[in-house]
């Protein structure tokens, strides 16, 4: 689209949940949509006990070209007591690796404890990245669930995200 003139544009009807307007946006300008995506629940008794690398998604970038990043994370837990101990993590990291959580730059992340909820993470980036031909994307989880006797809970965390590449 070219000239596009707005007192006021609100980003949610631009960008909806990774969808972009058709409208203002020519979506043939993309070459390709390359999807994010992991989840999981558990109701039952479990510790992860550390990081747990869940999936790679490694796109090529033409050389001088922008892409848009979708990442939306939610992270939910619930229990019905007290005694009952759960942890819903989930995080993507941009440029890092299947070794170490700690590596590459944050990108996205949800956590709900003690049966907090729903926590949710949702962005839209625009990049540009010179002279990069690829961009790594690693999802990490780290869940736990204790229930006690005649208590309840369970963890969900889910990935649904991805990237849209411009020719």
């Amino acid at each position: 689209a070219t000239n596009i003139t707005a007192a006021k544009i609100d980003a949610k009807l631009i960008l909806q949940n990774g969808t972009v307007i058709e409208d203002l946006i020519n979506v043939d300008a993309f070459s390709r949509f390359e999807p994010l995506t992991y989840s999981f629940t558990r109701s039952t008794n479990f510790d992860d006990g550390a990081w747990r690398h869940r999936g790679t998604l490694i796109v090529n970038v033409p050389a001088g070209k922008p892409f848009i990043e979708f990442v939306d994370l939610t992270a939910i837990s619930t229990r019905s007591g007290s005694n009952t101990t759960c942890d819903a993590y989930i995080v993507v990291k941009r440029n890092g690796n299947s070794s170490s959580v700690s590596a590459g730059e944050l990108f996205g992340e949800a956590r709900s404890q003690a049966g907090a909820g729903t926590v949710s993470d949702s962005r839209n980036v625009m990049r540009r990245i010179s002279g990069a031909s690829t961009v790594r994307y690693d999802i990490w989880t780290w869940n736990t669930l204790q229930t006690s006797a005649n208590q309840t809970g369970s963890v969900t965390v889910k990935c649904d995200s991805g990237i849209w590449v411009f020719t």
